[in-house]
């Protein structure tokens, strides 16, 4: 079965904001620190570090599972849709930075950012 390139962005999209949804709802310690913004998302669809933020030994250890979970996730995305891993990053990026809540750091191009 061939997918056109629109449709399988469409779906994956789809696809990680669920899974984007469900890893994220069940982690305060996650949310926590992006509330903080000591921790958020960067463009390749990943939690990361803030620039000059230093985070406890609790939030890196979380941080570590859930972007295993993503790299899962994306890689049986990719399987599925006949995309690299890393596009499937980038898709989840752009959905994960527009969930992202006020005041909630987000790495754009020219660094992090708060979101207003």
């Amino acid at each position: 079965m061939r997918f056109s390139i629109k449709s399988t962005l469409v779906a994956a999209g789809a696809a990680i904001t669920m899974f984007g949804g469900l890893a994220m709802a069940q982690n305060t310690v996650i949310e926590n620190a992006k509330d903080q913004c000591l921790i958020g998302e960067q463009s390749d669809g990943y939690l990361g570090v803030v620039d000059g933020k230093t985070i406890s030994t609790e939030i890196e250890r979380e941080m570590r599972s859930v972007n295993n979970q993503r790299k899962t996730a994306y890689a049986n995305i990719a399987e599925q849709r006949s995309i690299t891993v890393q596009q499937v990053g980038q898709i989840a990026a752009a959905n994960l930075v527009e969930k992202a809540g006020s005041g909630e750091c987000v790495e754009a191009a020219d660094g992090w950012v708060r979101k207003p």
